[in-house]
Order: C-alpha cells, then sequence, then structure tokens
C-alpha cells in the first residue's frame, strides 16, 4: 500500500501545482483479512502519520479505535461488522477533521508570511 501511496504523490508533484495540498486520512482497518492483507494497517498509518509526505494527516484510526485494544473499532462505533464506523463513528471521523484544511490560501494567492 505504502508504495502506492508514493506513487500517487510522485504523479502530483506539488512544484507544479502550487496550490495542491496533499491531505491524507489513516485507514480503519482492524485486524480483518482483506486480500491476505491482516495487520498491514499499522504499518501503512504509522507511514501516513510520520512521512511527512502529505501537508496533513486526518487521523480516523486514532478517533475511532479502542484505546484498551487499538486494533478494534470503539465498540459504541462499530456497526457491528469490526470493521465500518456506524452513524457515532462516522460523526467521530467528522469531528476528527480540521476543516481549516481545506480553506487553504494556495501558494500563488499568498503574501509574504503566510
Amino acid at each position: 500500500m505504502i508504495a502506492g501511496y508514493k506513487q500517487l504523490i510522485d504523479q502530483a508533484p506539488l512544484e507544479r501545482l502550487d496550490d495542491l495540498r496533499r491531505h491524507a486520512d489513516t485507514v480503519l482497518w482492524r485486524g480483518v483479512l482483506h486480500r491476505g492483507r491482516r495487520g498491514e494497517a499499522p504499518g501503512v498509518n504509522q507511514w501516513i502519520r510520520t512521512s511527512k509526505a502529505y501537508d496533513a494527516v486526518i487521523d480516523f484510526d486514532a478517533a475511532t479505535r479502542d484505546p484498551n485494544e487499538p486494533q478494534k473499532l470503539l465498540a459504541t462505533y462499530d456497526s457491528c461488522d469490526h470493521l465500518h464506523p456506524n452513524d457515532a463513528g462516522y460523526k467521530a471521523m467528522a469531528e476528527a477533521m480540521d476543516l481549516g484544511l481545506f480553506n487553504a490560501v494556495p501558494a500563488s494567492a499568498r503574501t509574504p508570511g503566510q
């Protein structure tokens, strides 16, 4: 997955698109076997959080995980399939977003000091 993220990043270099911002969100895979990739999400999420490949990261994983069992959704956010959030989980995800990220001033419109 990380190689795929890097490939997408390489296809949109910021030098050419000065008003493009790279935002990423963490994935919610919770120990579920998906195409043979059990346990891949923690490594992918760690890379998303620490790689500095993005201008901002929206941490949906942190917003919805059970603090006592981080590989699981918090029970109050679980839609009963142990993977997808319910309405309360989606609300927690929405609240984890900084909407100011979507109002960023394009580099071409910035004045010195912005």
